[in-house]
């Protein structure tokens, strides 16, 4: 039977979603259903996996979609520490298991805005149309003093694996949001690890703070699973994205791209009777 028989079929209607989202020429395959599953010889692994009704509204906004998956998805965890620095695209189709051919159908396609990590067991992938990026009329980097990079990110070409030093966990408050540690390494700055990471097993927790005795005492933005008192941690300074900041602390100004000599005085902000 052809794929529109299957979809009418009293029997044969068995429908399953597949999901292929690719990163960099790397694809993620997974599958709504119970089990592996192989279609057009791709395998589909079998995850948690639900999203919105899909829209036919004349608009983009309106053709915006969640995908939601388990927090620990690889997908995920992509956007646990930083935005990915290419398009991460999103192709969903619709087959059924029954149909030995493996017909499959387009949903949708469109690529990933955000992903938000909710109520500490599942993440929200949004997704808009891949005719959104046909619609940006800018390119992404900004004309600004700050570097446009992130921190150990391909372009940035620091090390995190290199910068990472061990820590030992001797407190936890905050619901897990704030950790003190027994040691830091010595720093230039006293903000140093704001911006920078904390790792625990896989999984990963940005800097947001840091003070306390001896600035050992480092914010989150999330809890770490499992992380409790004696847990040895891995920290990796952060960046304040300055050029005197990336030549001082990382000697690493020849990947900078920021715009160190612009003008700290905004001209549209006078007037005939002297600065507004």
């Amino acid at each position: 039977m052809s794929f529109l028989e299957y979809e009418t079929s009293s029997t044969g209607f068995s429908p399953i979603e597949i999901y292929t989202f690719t990163y960099q020429g790397i694809d993620y395959r997974y599958n709504s259903g119970q089990e592996e599953l192989t279609v057009n010889t791709f395998v589909y692994q079998p995850v948690y996996i639900i999203r919105d009704e899909i829209s036919s509204a004349p608009s983009n906004e309106d053709n915006a979609l969640v995908v939601t998956v388990a927090k620990d998805n690889p997908v995920a965890l992509f956007y646990l520490q930083k935005m990915p620095v290419d398009t991460f695209s999103v192709v969903i189709e619709r087959f059924h298991w029954k149909d030995p051919a493996g017909e499959t159908r387009i949903l949708y396609t469109g690529s990933i805005q955000d992903v938000i990590f909710k109520n500490g067991d599942i993440a929200e992938i949004s997704v808009a149309p891949i005719t959104n990026l046909l619609a940006r009329l800018i390119l992404r980097p900004d004309h600004q003093a700050k570097c446009n990079h992130v921190i150990y990110d391909e372009f940035c070409t620091l090390s995190r694996t290199l910068a990472e030093v061990d820590a030992t966990v001797v407190a936890i408050t905050d619901n897990g949001t704030t950790v003190e540690v027994d040691a830091i390494a010595a720093v230039l700055r006293v903000d140093q690890y704001i911006g920078g990471s904390m790792k625990f097993g896989q999984h990963y927790a940005t800097i947001l703070t840091q003070g306390g005795v001896g600035n050992r005492t480092l914010g989150t933005l999330l809890k770490l699973d499992s992380l409790q008192v004696g847990s040895t941690v891995k920290i990796a300074p952060g960046c304040q994205n300055s050029y005197n900041y990336c030549k001082d602390d990382y000697s690493n100004q020849e990947n900078n791209l920021g715009f160190k000599d612009l003008p700290r005085r905004n001209p549209v902000n006078s007037t005939m009777y002297g600065d507004a």
